[in-house]
């Protein structure tokens, strides 16, 4: 089974790319940490495409780490009706900083999106 070797899911044998973070998958997982290991958690939906960039762009100049994960499906797809289907993720350790982050430039109207403050 491949494997992304960002967020480390395993996908069935026909899928080349992470639905998550777009990265191409390999064949098998090694033992040392990736650039964007750790477990990672929704903190954002961006407003569009270029909102999730200017999300992962501010939470980088404060030293946090962000990806942007494509939740969308074939069988699903969640931008039918107004839905968006990307998040922007974080580590876990970097969540409340970030949530901080994210919520002065929405209030700033810097940033267009919503929390996700779960």
């Amino acid at each position: 089974m491949p494997y992304c070797p960002s967020c480390r899911t395993e996908y069935r044998q026909e899928t080349a790319a992470c639905a998550d973070c777009g990265t191409a998958l390999i064949a098998e997982l090694g033992t040392e940490p990736t650039p964007l290991g750790g477990e990672r958690i929704d903190v954002f939906v961006p407003a569009d495409e270029q909102q999730a960039d200017r999300a992962v762009d501010l939470l980088a100049q404060n030293d946090i780490e962000a990806l942007v994960r494509d939740r969308s499906s074939s069988a699903f797809p969640m931008h039918v009706g107004g839905f968006d289907s990307r998040r922007v993720a974080v580590r876990l350790e970097d969540r409340d900083s970030a949530l901080g982050f994210l919520s002065e430039a929405i209030a700033a109207s810097a940033l267009a999106g919503d929390i996700i403050d779960e």
